[in-house]
């Protein structure tokens, strides 16, 4: 497959005028990827955060454990790791 040719416009519609008014098929692509993924966009930037303090709240027994078992075995201060 060759390089694309500038003069086919790069499949965008530029009947609507010349250079400098291409917001036309670009506002439409935005409309149409907001139409199709909007809802899931809302839904990920919503839900995502809750999940996060869910998940902390609900592991953190469990990290605050394995934090203690990593200092009492010396990996913790041996490597600086700590989960």
């Amino acid at each position: 497959m060759g390089a694309l040719d500038p003069s086919s416009n790069y499949g965008m519609d530029m009947s609507t005028g010349g250079y400098g008014t291409q917001s036309g098929p670009v506002m439409a692509a935005i409309k149409k990827n907001i139409k199709d993924n909007g809802a899931q966009a809302v839904v990920t930037v919503i839900g995502a955060p809750i999940a996060a303090k869910l998940l902390k709240r609900v592991a953190r027994k469990p990290i605050r454990d394995m934090n203690k078992m990593l200092k009492w075995s010396g990996v913790q201060s041996a490597t600086g790791v700590k989960i």
